[in-house]
């Protein structure tokens, strides 16, 4: 399946880090389409404007630095002698060492992992990152919204949505993680490359991604969201689309979003295990 190109463009929002994606991390996109249900409203806090990363770079930056040799900041080692017949032959079983052959049935989708992978991680440093190219599924049911006096707010109980990816970040064998990411880092590298990023190193941006997702500032109240006018109107057949309320906090890169949404308890979790794997990326995944 051919992943679209940088200059391709997608529409959209925890990996190996199927964390990352879990985040990486896996929520919705930088609009939010999502099903309407009907729940019952909770009082909720009013809303903080909170301090945002400055937004994605725009299309001329990202094609000046696509055509600009750069220099590896952070080289991935080579992998350990392994003995050949004990070592995984193929992607699932790479995966399957730090995530288990549970999450590949229920999480992952190994189909195309290694350029949706790359896609992914590039995408939630940037304003969109297609849900089509997602390495995991996405959250089950609607994004559950309650309300704070006149306004629409992302509800607490939205955060279970999020569980499975932050359990599944919780139990992720770091060390395995990094033998699998070393032994597949040639294929990511090559995949990176044919994403658009010619002179680019994945390892380089996957870092960057984690820079800018453990930066995202966590909420102190429950944040409000509208309901934006498209085309003349909302759209119809049941989907409801939100945005955030503050435009701040939309002009955020879409993995920023993402967390936002999984609600602080679950973003302070994921953003203390990211630091990890962003201390054991930036060793040269030694």
């Amino acid at each position: 399946m051919r992943v679209p190109t940088r200059e391709s463009p997608v529409k959209i929002s925890t990996t190996l880090i199927g964390s990352a994606a879990v985040l990486v991390l896996a929520g919705a996109g930088y609009w939010f389409w999502q099903r309407q249900t009907a729940p019952a409203p909770a009082p909720q806090p009013q809303a903080v404007v909170l301090p945002v990363s400055p937004p994605a770079a725009s299309a001329a930056t990202a094609a000046t630095a696509a055509s600009t040799p750069a220099v590896e900041q952070y080289p991935v080692a080579a992998p350990a002698a392994t003995a050949a017949a004990s070592a995984p032959q193929g992607v699932e079983d790479w995966l399957a060492l730090p995530f288990g052959r549970a999450a590949l049935k229920t999480i992952f989708i190994s189909a195309d992992f290694v350029p949706h992978f790359v896609a992914t991680v590039d995408g939630l440093g940037r304003e969109r990152a297609s849900p089509q190219v997602w390495p995991v599924t996405g959250p089950s049911g609607p994004l559950v919204v309650g309300s704070s006096g006149d306004a629409e707010v992302i509800a607490g109980a939205n955060g279970a949505r999020y569980s499975p990816y932050v359990r599944l970040l919780d139990a992720m064998n770091l060390d395995r993680f990094m033998a699998a990411y070393r032994a597949l880092y040639p294929q990511f590298q090559q995949a990176y490359r044919e994403l658009g990023y010619p002179h680019g190193f994945f390892n380089d941006r996957f870092i960057a991604v984690l820079d800018q997702l453990i930066a995202t500032p966590v909420p102190r109240a429950a944040l409000r969201i509208r309901r934006p006018v498209v085309a003349g109107s909302q759209p119809t057949g049941g989907h409801v689309l939100y945005v955030f309320d503050d435009p701040a906090l939309e002009a955020m890169a879409a993995g920023q979003k993402i967390l936002l949404r999984m609600g602080p308890i679950n973003e302070r979790h994921v953003q203390a295990r990211l630091k990890e794997l962003r201390r054991r990326l930036a060793a040269g995944a030694r």
